[in-house]
């Protein structure tokens, strides 16, 4: 199971596309996306539709990773392996 976006990618469709498909507005599904909005049962049900199953804790989780850190790229393969890339860390002396 994918986050929104990630399972909004892998079908080839641009955010417009899914609004289009399952009759959510383009700003609705832009802030489900950023995890700024939960979405009600049938707004979940209806992108599940086209999607199939949503993981929406992690779409949240990643959307927090995103605001915290900034510009970092996260990665959720199939097999559920997350990778984050362009996070900088501290030395471990300086936590």
């Amino acid at each position: 199971m994918n986050d929104l976006r990630s399972s909004r990618q892998r079908k080839g469709l641009t955010l417009g596309d899914l609004s289009e498909l399952c009759g959510i507005t383009l700003n609705n599904l832009s802030f489900l996306e950023r995890g700024l909005h939960s979405p009600r049962k049938s707004t979940r049900e209806a992108i599940e539709e086209i999607l199939g199953k949503v993981d929406w804790k992690l779409t949240k989780q990643i959307a927090e990773l995103k605001r915290e850190y900034g510009d970092i790229k996260i990665e959720v393969q199939d097999d559920g392996v997350t990778f984050v890339r362009g996070l900088r860390t501290k030395p471990m002396d300086e936590y």
